[in-house]
């Protein structure tokens, strides 16, 4: 399938995925790698960070179709289907930095200002994050990668002082800010 000239999307398997808070800049600092070395960067909002999550769990919820009506059934699956997805990805070895990796949408981080949702090949659905002008990036996410995703972004507004509290699943276990 051919992608306008103003998107990129990510072909290659995901590697690694990290969110950072940058005081200086009180944004937070997406980067994702692939494994063919391919890094892409962008900047998070306040403001898009709760957009995001609200899109996130509309996309958690498609992985839940033919489920239970009631609420706390559909809460209770959620959270187990959580806590599965996220205990086989590696949340304990550190982003691995690279001068040497492929930065196609440049080296410095792009606010990203406007998100979708399509949908992707097999179980997987497209997350569409574009800036104002300039190339987007385009993420095909399976199931388990958009529970990690979550857990990153749960775990990382912790660091914050932007009084947001998410939460999918009540996990005791510590994690850091990337997930492979």
């Amino acid at each position: 399938r051919k992608f306008p000239d103003d998107v990129y999307f990510m072909s290659q398997k995901i590697h690694q995925m990290q969110i950072t808070f940058v005081p200086s800049q009180d944004r937070r600092m997406f980067r994702v790698k692939t494994t063919d070395q391919t890094e892409l960067k962008r900047w998070f909002t306040r403001r898009y960070v709760k957009l995001l999550w609200q899109v996130l769990q509309k996309m958690l919820g498609k992985t839940q179709s033919g489920m239970s009506a009631d609420p706390r059934t559909r809460q209770a699956v959620l959270s187990f289907q959580h806590e599965k997805a996220v205990s086989g990805m590696d949340f304990a070895t550190p982003y691995q930095e690279s001068t040497e990796a492929n930065r196609p949408l440049g080296d410095e981080p792009v606010l990203v200002t406007r998100i979708q949702v399509k949908p992707g090949p097999g179980k997987a659905q497209v997350l569409c994050l574009h800036p104002d002008q300039g190339q987007g990036l385009e993420i095909a996410l399976d199931p388990p990668w958009i529970h990690s995703f979550c857990k990153l972004l749960a775990q990382g507004v912790k660091k914050t002082d932007w009084d947001l509290d998410y939460r999918i699943a009540d996990t005791a276990a510590p994690i850091s800010e990337t997930t492979h």
